[in-house]
């Protein structure tokens, strides 16, 4: 019996817990994103369209060195990556990953990715 209330007591928490991030109005607004609209155009053009309130974005690298992605991080732990693949307007390689924002939000899209906390909600694999 004990294990069974357990049981419910952990599936009614993970349960209540994905709803209610579920429910975010910034989740919502970012899974809205029509991200076919945007490849190919400078991030700035979605960073323009973005959600307002968010507490923190800046340019991200792979291995600390290569620029990849700006971030643009909300409160609660969600955030969303804006990926890039193809530089014309900056270096991305900088051994101490120290990018110009603004040079790099002008770079062009290739993908976006979607966290709450530590879920993955869209695009996976963009790394």
């Amino acid at each position: 019996m004990k294990k069974m209330i357990l049981f419910s007591t952990i599936f009614w928490g993970l349960s209540f817990s994905k709803s209610s991030k579920a429910q975010s109005p910034v989740v919502d607004s970012l899974m809205a994103i029509n991200e076919i609209s945007y490849i190919g155009k400078p991030l700035d053009s979605l960073i323009t369209k973005l959600p307002t309130g968010y507490i923190k974005i800046f340019v991200r690298g792979l291995f600390l060195q290569k620029a990849r992605c700006i971030t643009v991080q909300y409160p609660g732990w969600i955030w969303i990556d804006l990926h890039v693949r193809e530089f014309t307007h900056m270096n991305p390689i900088d051994n101490n990953g120290v990018w110009d924002i603004n040079l790099m939000r002008k770079e062009k899209l290739y993908g976006i990715a979607i966290y709450n906390d530590i879920n993955c909600l869209k695009n996976c694999d963009m790394h």
